[in-house]
């Protein structure tokens, strides 16, 4: 995979899709779309991927058939400890695999020979950082060794971590 991707790059400038936040504001998301087991959850755009899958397919569907070659997940907050923020810390690897799902489908359903599509797995901040002594990095890591476990059986290509911001004395 990483050896067609390469040969791609070497080829053109890949073009990777938009901001996954600013879709799902404008997207029409009913209030029961937000509910998990009897609570609301407005605001976990994670939670998605479980219960309206349908916006996140319209979603990537929209930025494979606008031309992007690379589909990011929508897991940018799907941390335990960003999903401890709702109560819900223990469905993180369900709600990544299901984003990673969401957007292979989308890459199979718009590849061409000519124009293959890839999954590009989105790590977030979430709303605890390692470098200000906040969180373990040993825990940010372990989280993200789940996750490729799950984004390698989407043949995810790459990923991208916005975790750390490394300052030196």
């Amino acid at each position: 995979m990483l050896n067609k991707i390469q040969n791609i790059i070497n080829e053109k400038v890949l073009i990777i899709d938009g901001a996954m936040g600013t879709q799902l504001q404008i997207s029409d998301i009913k209030q029961e779309e937000w509910m998990y087991e009897g609570e609301d959850l407005e605001g976990c755009n994670e939670l998605l991927n479980l219960t309206a899958p349908h916006i996140l397919r319209n979603i990537h569907d929209a930025y494979a058939d606008a031309g992007a070659d690379l589909i990011t997940t929508n897991t940018f907050g799907s941390m335990n400890w960003v999903l401890d923020e709702y109560d819900i810390p223990q469905t993180s690897y369900e709600l990544s695999k299901l984003g990673a799902q969401l957007v292979k489908e989308s890459c199979d359903k718009y590849s061409t020979r000519e124009k293959p599509r890839f999954v590009l797995g989105s790590v977030g901040p979430g709303t605890k950082l390692p470098h200000l002594d906040i969180l373990n990095m040993m825990i940010c890591m372990r989280v993200i060794k789940s996750w490729l476990k799950v984004w390698l059986m989407v043949e995810l290509i790459y990923f991208y971590l916005k975790l750390v911001k490394i300052h030196y004395k």
